[in-house]
């Protein structure tokens, strides 16, 4: 759960098949709010806290690598208003 891997029916989900890649997204944008403070209209706890979410699997708005997916996946709670 949290992570980009292949969720189509019968695809078992593995470390193996998890990408960082958003991961690696959130850290390339703390490391420029440590550069730009200002340049930011969050800080480094707003992103801890979208990492704990991403991994909590209380939302789905970051889980599957599409649409059809996350209408497969049982109903979530969105991670941020519509």
């Amino acid at each position: 759960c949290g992570t980009i891997a292949p969720l189509e029916r019968g695809a078992q989900s593995s470390e193996e098949q998890s990408s960082p890649v958003f991961l690696q997204y959130v850290d390339c944008v703390h490391q420029l709010c440590e550069q730009f403070p200002s340049a930011f209209e969050f800080n480094s706890l707003y992103l801890a806290e979208l990492l704990h979410h991403l991994t909590s699997c209380l939302h789905g708005t970051l889980l599957g690598n599409c649409e059809r997916q996350r209408a497969d996946l049982p109903p979530t709670l969105p991670l941020w208003p519509a």
